[in-house]
């Protein structure tokens, strides 16, 4: 069958103009499925050359699947290829060595295996038209299953304060902690009632230029701000849902209030309590040294003047 299509493949470029490209590829796409997280596939590539001199070309990969590939003569698969010459009026064989990440989602992934002629290294004359840069695509589709472990159970919600004064902006803190076997990009949504009345609610996409969570792992992304400077003041419940492909993958859920605007030393003092009080009682425990050092000094005075009398 593919000694069949490849013979078809020369003889319409006996027919066709002399504008037609010199090489070419079978275009039967590419279908891989139930391909496995981890798994190493070959596949056959056949290009040819119509054209009455040899011509230099190289092998590429594009679209989802472009880091996936690697291209090798069938003899040695040890050395990875750069360029390799078609003969003239002949067919070159190559390996596609396809490694499926071992960390992807199930699902298709679309692409392309492209072979293309390299300027300033083909053997041309005026009537080949392999002087013209040229590059023939053949589709690629590998549809990814397997079992799918989704585990982000323990990843961390922490918010900058849960009682803040009016107008200070609500900050989110993220940590991600991937059990599963998969790498994770969710999105998050984040609800805002008070009074059982929604006053937010919006959908934050997985950062673009954050990396995705890789499995077993944690990461943490840039936190979520909210201003809050119109919001009435009183005792509000945020939600946040993880989601993946519409859906929730996970639920986290805590309360904050919003206080009066504090004068600085009742501020200062409400920070001190509320957000270092582990410092507070390292104060107080030294003041308590102080004092019971002071007394002991004195005791020991009062002694000496005793004597000395």
């Amino acid at each position: 069958m593919k000694k069949y299509q490849i013979l078809i493949l020369l003889f319409s470029f006996l027919f066709l103009p002399n504008f037609v490209f010199a090489i070419g590829q079978m275009t039967e796409p590419i279908i891989i499925e139930n391909a496995l997280r981890g798994e190493e596939i070959h596949q056959e590539v056949i290009a040819v050359n119509s054209d009455k001199q040899p011509i230099a070309v190289k092998f590429s990969a594009e679209g989802q699947i472009k880091d996936w590939i690697k291209f090798f003569l069938p003899a040695d698969l040890e050395n990875q290829l750069a360029t390799v010459t078609i003969p003239a009026q002949g067919t070159l064989n190559v390996t596609a060595v396809f490694n499926v990440p071992s960390d992807i989602l199930n699902g298709e992934y679309l692409g392309a295996i492209s072979v293309s002629s390299v300027p300033g290294e083909n053997i041309a004359s005026e009537e080949s038209s392999a002087s013209v840069l040229q590059k023939i695509d053949r589709a690629v589709t590998i549809i990814v299953g397997g079992e799918e472990e989704i585990d982000l159970m323990n990843t961390s919600v922490i918010p900058n304060e849960y009682d803040f004064n009016a107008g200070e902006p609500l900050i989110i803190r993220i940590i991600y902690d991937n059990q599963g076997n998969v790498s994770m990009a969710p999105q998050i949504r984040l609800k805002i009632k008070k009074d059982e009345k929604n006053v937010y609610d919006i959908i934050y996409p997985y950062p673009e230029e954050e990396k995705t969570v890789n499995p077993n792992s944690q990461y943490e992304i840039n936190p979520i701000t909210v201003q809050t400077a119109d919001w009435a003041e009183g005792k509000y419940s945020a939600q946040l849902e993880f989601l993946h492909n519409n859906q929730v993958l996970l639920e986290k859920k805590f309360r904050f209030s919003i206080s009066p605007e504090q004068n600085l030393f009742s501020a200062a003092v409400s920070k001190i309590y509320f957000n270092d009080y582990f410092s507070l009682i390292l104060l107080a425990c030294l003041l308590l040294l102080i004092i019971a050092w002071q007394v002991r000094k004195n005791i020991k005075i009062r002694k000496e003047l005793k004597k000395s009398a």
